[in-house]
């Protein structure tokens, strides 16, 4: 019996071996093929300008680890499709606002956190976040095969990324430098989530709020082009279109809070 343990506990986690390898060809390919076509220098900015998307990263990860835990103890079967929506909806909401309200702010925190020498950095930062939001959906999405055990699943799809990332490198970086690097990096993430949410369907069905992913996307978009390109009165288009993410996911949130809140009150209730 014991054998047996230890031989399915091998077979769920070596997997997870060649997935982190593939993660990391996805978000550090990038840098050597753009020393090696842009010079030190332009990679010296790139890797400058990822330390605010970071945050998203960051934010991801901490909420992965328990939601790893949460996703399997705490759902009966019967109830998984509800409480797996539930939850990505409230994490949606948090993840996109997140990110429009980092790339509305890339200018002033790049000049606050980083040398001045490193300021140009900016203008990587609104790809950047939009791809680390995507690799942090992914992610939600690879808790499906963690939950299933599909651990070979997660392998393949993130293997996919890291193709479809160093093909994009070495056909954008030439001509675009770090921001086809950044480029390629976004698609290559937004291609496993959407690799991930179509796959996913046949272990798990859940609501994956397409039409609001599309909607915030094309927003964000928006907002990294206007950024980029420093269109007139930027910081005005800025504001309103954080404003726009926030009346779309606000509810989300505020639902959520009222849950917790209301979880939070009654325990409290069943302990005096």
């Amino acid at each position: 019996r014991e054998k047996g343990l230890v031989s399915d506990m091998l077979k769920f986690s070596i997997p997870y071996i060649p997935t982190t390898l593939m993660w990391m060809i996805t978000s550090s390919s990038d840098r050597f093929i753009v020393t090696a076509f842009s010079g030190a220098g332009e990679n010296g900015l790139y890797a400058a300008a990822y330390k605010l998307p970071t945050l998203i990263a960051l934010a991801g990860g901490v909420f992965m680890e328990a939601w790893h835990i949460s996703s399997v103890s705490d759902a009966a079967p019967e109830e998984r499709s509800g409480f797996f929506s539930e939850v990505y909806r409230t994490y949606l909401a948090v993840m996109f606002i997140g990110t429009s309200l980092l790339i509305m702010t890339a200018k002033g925190f790049t000049r606050l956190l980083l040398d001045g020498s490193y300021y140009s950095s900016w203008v990587y930062v609104p790809v950047l976040s939009i791809a680390l939001l995507f690799s942090a959906m992914s992610a939600f999405m690879g808790s499906v095969y963690f939950l299933e055990k599909k651990s070979i699943r997660s392998t393949v799809t993130a293997g996919g990324g890291a193709a479809v990332n160093i093909v994009l490198n070495f056909a954008l970086i030439p001509a675009y430098g770090a921001l086809g690097a950044a480029v390629a990096t976004a698609v290559s993430y937004i291609f496993v989530y959407i690799v991930r949410a179509c796959d996913t369907g046949k272990y798990l069905r859940f609501d994956l709020c397409n039409l609001k992913v599309v909607i915030n996307t094309v927003l964000l978009l928006i907002q990294t082009v206007i950024m980029i390109f420093e269109v007139r009165h930027w910081m005005i288009w800025q504001i309103g279109i954080v404003l726009i993410m926030t009346a779309i996911n606000g509810r989300d949130i505020f639902k959520a809070a009222l849950g917790f809140l209301s979880k939070f009150l009654k325990n409290n209730q069943k302990n005096i």
